[in-house]
C-alpha cells in the first residue's frame, strides 16, 4: 500500500517544514543578533569566520546554557543557510564558517 498520497502524512510533513523553517530563520536570527547585524547584507554575512562561528557557540552554550544537542541544531541551522547562499545563488559565499570541514566545532552529545 502506498502513502505517498495519503493527506494526512501531506499535512504532517508541511507542518513539519513550517515548523523547521520557523526554528531555523528564529536560529539564524539569533545568529545575526549576536554579530550586531540589523540588516545583514552579503558583506556582512562574508565576513563570519570560523573563530566567530565558534565564539557563537560559546555564546549559545555559555550565554544561553543549551544543552549540546541543541547547540549542535544551532550550528547546523547556521551552516545550512550558508550552503544555501553558497549553492543555490550563484555562490554568493565562497565558504561556510559553521561547517566542521572548515574548522568549527560541534559538541558531543550526552549520553
Amino acid at each position: 500500500m502506498s502513502r505517498e498520497n495519503n493527506k494526512y502524512l501531506k499535512l504532517y510533513e508541511e507542518t513539519n517544514k513550517i515548523q523547521s523553517m520557523r526554528m531555523y530563520l528564529s536560529i539564524i536570527n539569533i545568529m545575526f543578533d549576536f554579530f550586531e547585524m540589523e540588516d545583514p547584507t552579503i558583506e556582512d554575512i562574508r565576513s563570519i569566520t570560523v573563530d566567530d562561528a565558534n565564539d557563537f557557540l560559546d555564546y549559545v552554550k555559555n550565554d544561553l546554557k543549551y544543552e549540546n544537542g541543541t547547540i549542535n541544531k544551532y550550528m547546523k541551522a547556521c551552516s545550512s543557510f550558508y550552503k544555501l547562499l553558497r549553492r543555490q545563488h550563484n555562490g554568493l559565499v565562497e565558504f561556510d564558517p559553521f561547517s566542521t570541514e572548515e574548522g568549527a566545532v560541534r559538541l558531543k552529545e550526552k549520553t
